[in-house]
């Protein structure tokens, strides 16, 4: 049976919504406290994120397909899949809204990766994160690559999503994990509380040119936004990519056995 179907409002809908049939609640009310801290949450490998202004600019983060990567959450490799995850606001407080194009809330290096596509193909994606709105999408590593049509303009590749929310009550803040139960975010010593998402290959079958990151990007991201024009990679260039500003060796330096030289969509759906 052909699974495929054009994404419709319901699966746009948070992951609790559709698995109960319910429509999305509206948060009418937050917490009055102010922040007490922040969180951030690190998707790192061949996400796609997408911002759904109709639905309080939640986003919906995916990788399409398995293709021999591996999935880390906190440092702790998860086996099987499909897996489904939604970061529930208890405990936080979510921004109203985010400009894509404010500077001031999104990193201008994904400009080249921005798209408002006015289709969204739905597949059986391998990792799916159901997330409110955040503060701030930047990144912490990045590469360079170039588009097939102008392979002779590199442009910043980042590797990955980084997503800042403000805290109101931390032992509140939790990750429904629907295949893994819920999970509690960690605090590295001298770093915000965090979820570490990692999403690629094991270092016993590494990318080291970048070929298996741009077939990835070409053969699985892209068709599922098909009317996306001129955005297929040529070559995804791991010069050395930077990590928390400093140079390193091209791998991540989060203590996991997975790398990806790949990362940056950013949509808009709709627009």
């Amino acid at each position: 049976m052909n699974r495929r179907r054009l994404i419709g409002g319901l699966l746009a809908m948070p992951l609790a919504a559709v698995a109960s049939h319910l429509p999305v609640r509206t948060v009418t009310s937050r917490s009055l406290r102010g922040p007490s801290t922040k969180l951030k949450v690190a998707l790192r490998g061949p996400f796609a994120l997408v911002v759904q202004p109709e639905y309080e600019y939640r986003i919906r983060a995916f990788v399409p397909t398995q293709d021999g990567h591996d999935f880390w959450l906190n440092h702790n490799q998860q086996t099987g899949g499909p897996f489904h995850f939604e970061l529930m606001i208890d405990g936080l407080h979510p921004a109203a809204s985010i400009d894509l194009n404010d500077p001031a809330a999104v990193d201008p290096k994904f400009k080249p990766f921005l798209e408002h596509p006015p289709r969204w193909i739905w597949q059986d994606y391998y990792v799916t994160f159901d997330l409110p709105c955040p503060n701030n999408i930047t990144f912490d590593d990045y590469t360079h690559a170039a588009f097939k049509a102008d392979p002779a303009t590199k442009v910043v590749l980042p590797l990955n999503h980084i997503l800042e929310y403000d805290v109101t009550n931390l032992t509140k803040v939790r990750l429904r994990g629907y295949e893994t139960g819920n999970q509690l975010p960690i605090t590295p010593v001298g770093e915000w509380p965090q979820f570490d998402i990692q999403v690629g290959l094991p270092h016993s079958n590494p990318d080291p040119t970048g070929d298996k990151a741009t077939t990835y990007h070409n053969s699985y991201i892209l068709p599922c936004f098909p009317d996306i024009k001129n955005k297929e990679l040529q070559a995804i260039y791991p010069t050395v990519p930077v990590a928390h500003g400093k140079e390193t060796d091209g791998k991540n330096d989060k203590g996991t056995d997975v790398e990806c030289k790949n990362g940056g969509l950013l949509i808009s759906f709709p627009f």
